[in-house]
């Protein structure tokens, strides 16, 4: 990877420019030696990806390449492998929509929310102990509890 000024990212800009266009060359165009605003926002909002095509400055690309990079990722190891997660979570969520009291009914706002906290549930089950699965598991069992 080649960048131009970028000695001047802090470390979780290099970071995640590392991460997230490891194969490419690529240029940040504005960010001032040792500029203490250089977030990985404004290092995204002033980069230049040169593709086998020309510069690609599209959203859309920026989206496309970011949902490569995580499925490519370490997802696996914070969310376990995709399929045998997945899998679960079909299951799981089966499984409650049968056992509602109205199982055949519309799904409701509330069930939404229960089926996320499920989905919580077996990512940490399957993938890392991370945080982020239990902090979300409270918060979306309260967003239930707000639905009648």
């Amino acid at each position: 990877m080649v960048i131009a000024g970028y000695a001047h990212c802090r470390p979780t800009c290099s970071r995640y420019l590392d991460k997230m266009y490891p194969d490419r060359i690529m240029k940040i165009a504005s960010l001032k030696p040792m500029d203490e605003n250089a977030t990985i926002e404004k290092a995204k909002s002033v980069l230049i990806d040169f593709g086998p095509s020309g510069p690609t400055t599209t959203k859309a690309g920026d989206m496309l390449r970011e949902a490569a990079t995580a499925v490519d990722g370490d997802r696996n190891s914070t969310h376990g492998d995709k399929e045998r997660s997945f899998t679960a979570i079909a299951q799981d969520w089966t499984s409650y929509l049968a056992s509602r009291q109205e199982p055949n009914g519309p799904i409701r706002p509330r069930d939404v929310a229960h089926m996320m906290v499920r989905l919580k549930q077996q990512r940490a089950e399957w993938g890392a102990t991370v945080r982020d699965h239990f902090v979300d598991q409270a918060g979306y069992a309260a967003i239930a509890g707000e639905f009648e």
